[in-house]
């Protein structure tokens, strides 16, 4: 394998020596690696209490680290999973070249699962089947999917574990997105699609474990059902119902190269701000990103310049907002010096006061 010449995007999976996965987060990475978020590690080297981390079938094999564990547990335990990022001067987790052993990219598993005979088990012919229905009724080609999870490293359970698909490109999710809203609305054949928030009760969430500060429960259901990519299906001879997510994952002709042409990013505080949604092409994506005409400095430092966009590492405001919504966003400003211009940006991310982050809308 020729790392120095590898092309990695968002949701592709990254394997190490000690079997600690790795998925490439986002599409900005500095010359020598990926920077990465740590997803699933060998029961050999960490053990969670956590029931919905367990990977493996018929034996655990694996863990799934949730929210900002694994970040933290790699950051204090392997430190030599980290990758210089110049803009911000610091370091963030992440994969150098000469570190990888294996790769698992999305499209490439899928392509290897519908090319076998028959299905493995239960689990992958309802994937098949599934994936066959969408293609059929939204005009998308295999290409312009992916399976990412624990069905793309093969320790999925199949009766326990949910589908995971990832979808190519703004042009296919601008297909695909109104193609779901049609489908949770009626069904076909066997086949019975519903939007996963659609009736979700809050007291489905663990409340006492809720831990954002500004966003509450009641709204954070609202969006989600609005997002459209969760969705579910019961399958009527085992009665059981299997969450499925549909992940946007950019094309390479739709990924630019803003790391290389971006001088420095410096942290300018906290911030609360109120302002109009005017650009979403890639509010779906990881990061996602939306452009914001702001209104109103609730609380934090006036800039000089242009608060331009917003930008989120944080997986519970993807998709948030629509061109013409008003939001309420909290996170830190940062000024964004380019080789040619700068502006500022408000970003949302793992930090200390990850949990009073926002970006909802607001009307």
């Amino acid at each position: 394998m020729d790392a120095h010449n590898l092309k990695l995007r968002d949701r592709d999976d990254i394997l190490t020596q000690e079997g600690i996965i790795f998925r490439v987060l986002g599409y900005q990475h500095p010359p020598e690696g990926w920077i990465c978020e740590p997803i699933y590690v060998p029961k050999s080297i960490f053990s969670s209490d956590n029931p919905r981390a367990q990977r493996g079938f018929p034996k655990i094999s694996y863990y799934k680290f949730y929210e900002d564990e694994g970040m933290t547990w790699v950051w204090k335990n392997y430190p030599s999973y980290r990758v210089y990022n110049k803009p911000l001067q610091t370091e963030l987790i992440g994969v150098k070249k000469n570190q990888i052993v294996m790769l698992r990219k999305p499209n490439v598993v899928l392509k290897e699962l519908m090319n076998e005979q028959q299905p493995k088990d239960v689990l992958t012919q309802k994937a098949f089947e599934i994936l066959e229905f969408v293609l059929d009724e939204s005009e998308l080609r295999i290409d312009d999917f992916g399976v990412f999870g624990s069905i793309l490293h093969g320790f999925y359970h199949p009766m326990k574990s949910d589908l995971d698909f990832v979808v190519y490109g703004r042009k296919s999710l601008s297909k695909f997105l109104p193609t779901l809203d049609d489908l949770y609305s009626r069904s076909k054949g066997n086949i019975l699609l519903k939007n996963e928030y659609d009736g979700f009760h809050k007291t489905y969430i663990d409340q006492k474990n809720w831990r954002f500060t500004k966003l509450t429960i009641e709204e954070y259901i609202s969006h989600e059902r609005r997002k459209l990519i969760w969705g579910s299906y019961k399958d009527s001879l085992t009665n059981r119902v299997i969450k499925i997510e549909f992940e946007p994952v950019r094309t390479y002709d739709e990924i630019e190269d803003e790391y290389s042409n971006t001088e420095r990013i410096t942290s300018e505080g906290w911030i609360v701000v109120e302002g109009e949604i005017v650009e979403d092409k890639d509010s779906y994506f990881m990061p996602s990103v939306y452009g914001i005409k702001v209104e109103k400095i609730v609380e934090g430092k006036i800039p000089d310049k242009e608060i331009k966009r917003v930008i989120s590492f944080v997986e519970e405001f993807r998709g948030q907002a629509r061109i013409g919504d008003r939001v309420l966003v909290t996170g830190t400003l940062e000024k964004v010096e380019m080789k040619s211009s700068e502006f500022y940006q408000i970003t949302l991310t793992y930090c200390d006061r990850y949990f009073d982050q926002v970006m909802k809308v607001i009307s």
